[in-house]
């Protein structure tokens, strides 16, 4: 029964979110609805509102509705400042409670723990390359919501308290991959999905660790703006190329992981 319940308070914080994000783009659609049919009016003065209700609808049923809307979003990127803000700020008073017993994780314990995570990153992102593929040039409102924003209030969320909601009743080893899955289960589709719960499981287990929220946020916000710079410009490359660039990622990931090792074997 208390596992049911900590689970059942876990999907409620999530649907929580979910609605909420949800209500912030409905609002979003409704200020772009007003400047679009404020836009009709001003380039048709003959038409009749009706007449111009009917214009915006055969706008939303057109393949340019998806593209203005999107650069709409770009151009007022300040409400998803906003809310991401907002939000945040509410997970972070919440997860304060739990107050965790944090553990001192070293420098150089964080910067190997970086450089894996970082080429983990990467080579996941150079083989899901492979098979799906979304062509994206570099913007700064993306990389701000995907690279900074979105991180810490995911790890607010998932982390910090989805994690210790469920871990109440859950065993530790159980909350691990309960949380993890349910995180990676959050992304939009199948190679997201195992990018995500592989990514959750490294961020997860130095979590669980150290039990400093400080650590998978930065480790999250480290990973997503490196690997939303560099695959902005990586399928420029040839396959060979891409190839020697896997060769190095995975030489770095053998490495810091190592070098993560021995430091933890002379702690002991």
């Amino acid at each position: 029964m208390k596992k049911t319940k900590s689970l059942g308070k876990s999907i409620l914080w999530l649907t929580l979110y979910g609605v909420s994000y949800f209500l912030f783009l409905l609002l979003l659609a409704f200020l772009f609805r007003e400047y679009k049919i404020e836009e009709f009016t001003r380039l048709f003065p003959n038409l009749d509102s009706k007449m111009i209700l009917e214009m915006f609808d055969a706008f939303l049923n057109s393949d340019q509705f998806f593209k203005e809307f999107t650069s709409f979003l770009l151009n007022h990127f300040y409400y998803l400042f906003f809310f991401y803000l907002v939000m945040s700020l509410f997970l972070y008073h919440v997860f304060k409670k739990h107050k965790p017993t944090k553990k001192t994780i070293t420098r150089q314990e964080l910067i190997f723990s970086g450089i894996f995570a970082i080429a983990l990153s990467l080579i996941l992102n150079l083989i899901i390359m492979q098979f799906h593929f979304e062509n994206q040039t570099f913007q700064w409102q993306i990389f701000l919501s995907s690279g900074i924003l979105g991180p810490i209030l995911e790890e607010l969320l998932f982390r910090g308290i989805i994690y210790h909601t469920i871990e109440k009743s859950w065993t530790k080893k159980q909350a691990f991959w309960i949380t993890t899955s349910i995180f990676a289960l959050c992304h939009r589709n199948i190679f997201n999905i195992l990018y995500a719960f592989v990514m959750g499981t490294l961020f997860q287990f130095l979590y669980q660790k150290y039990q400093n929220i400080k650590v998978p946020i930065f480790l999250h916000i480290l990973t997503n703006s490196i690997v939303y710079v560099v695959t902005s410009y990586l399928y420029q490359f040839s396959g060979t190329y891409k190839f020697f660039f896997l060769i190095f990622f995975f030489f770095l990931l053998f490495s810091s992981g190592y070098s993560y090792k021995k430091l933890q074997e002379n702690k002991r």
